[in-house]
C-alpha cells in the first residue's frame, strides 16, 4: 500500500482533515470511506474503515477517508448528521474533482 497522505480540504463549518490512499495499480474510480459515530470514538483511523480502504485502493480505487466536523483536527462541532451530511457532500465533490476521468463512485462507512 503507499504512503498515505494527510489533507485539508475545505467544508462547510471549516476544513475536515482527509487521508488519501492512492490507488494500487491503474485507478479505476474514487471511493470516500465515512468513520462511525464520534461520540463512540469513530475516526479515519477506525480499524474498520482502514480495512475496506486497504481492500478499495487494493481494487483500484482512490480513497478519501475524511474526519467529519468536530472530529481529530477538523474544523465544527458534531451536528448530529446534519452538518456531517454536508461534509460528506463537500468531500465527494472535492474527490470527484481530483479524478475527473473516473467514473466508478464507491460511498462506504459502518455505524457502531
Amino acid at each position: 500500500m503507499l504512503k498515505p497522505e494527510i489533507t485539508a480540504i475545505t467544508g462547510p463549518a471549516g476544513p475536515l482533515e482527509t487521508i488519501y490512499l492512492p490507488a494500487q495499480g491503474t485507478a479505476c474510480g474514487v471511493a470516500v470511506v465515512n468513520h462511525p459515530n464520534p461520540l463512540q470514538g469513530g475516526t479515519n483511523t477506525n480499524k474498520v474503515i482502514q480495512t475496506a480502504a486497504k481492500a478499495l485502493t487494493g481494487l483500484g480505487f482512490h480513497c478519501y477517508l475524511p474526519n467529519l466536523r468536530g472530529v481529530g483536527n477538523s474544523g465544527g462541532e458534531h451536528d448530529y448528521g446534519k452538518g456531517e451530511t454536508d461534509d460528506c457532500i463537500c468531500v465527494i465533490d472535492y474527490a470527484r474533482a481530483q479524478h475527473p476521468e473516473l467514473e466508478k463512485f464507491v460511498l462506504a462507512g459502518f455505524s457502531f
